[in-house]
């Protein structure tokens, strides 16, 4: 305004540019925690998803990573993720199998 102090329009400008920057950041810990799958398609095989113990950046996995369809909190949107074989055994709710995959797969069709 006139005497220097911000307006309405600016604060709501700077509270939803630091809304985006933290939900930004939620996202950036989730692909962290829960990175992507690895993915391929083709005529014969399908889509099929698979995972590695190097595609986890920070952390070392205690368990073998496999693939699985989550609903991601933040965004709602259901993907292939790669989460360590204990989490995924005790919490089939979150992280779903895929069908025709045998539980301890490190790849599975992904169709």
């Amino acid at each position: 305004d006139e005497e220097g102090n911000p307006t309405q329009a600016q604060k709501n400008a700077i509270a939803k540019y630091e809304a985006n920057r933290a939900l930004q950041k939620r996202m950036e810990k989730d692909r962290e925690d829960f990175p992507n799958c690895n993915k391929y398609w083709n005529k014969d095989e399908g889509s099929q998803a698979w995972c590695k113990d190097s595609l986890l950046k920070n952390r070392i996995a205690t368990s073998t990573l496999v693939p699985r369809k989550r609903i991601n909190p933040i965004n709602n949107k259901e993907a292939c993720v790669c989460v360590e074989y204990e989490v995924a055994r005790e919490d089939k709710v979150t992280y779903k199998l895929y069908p025709n995959c045998e539980d301890t797969a490190t790849q599975c069709r992904a169709d």
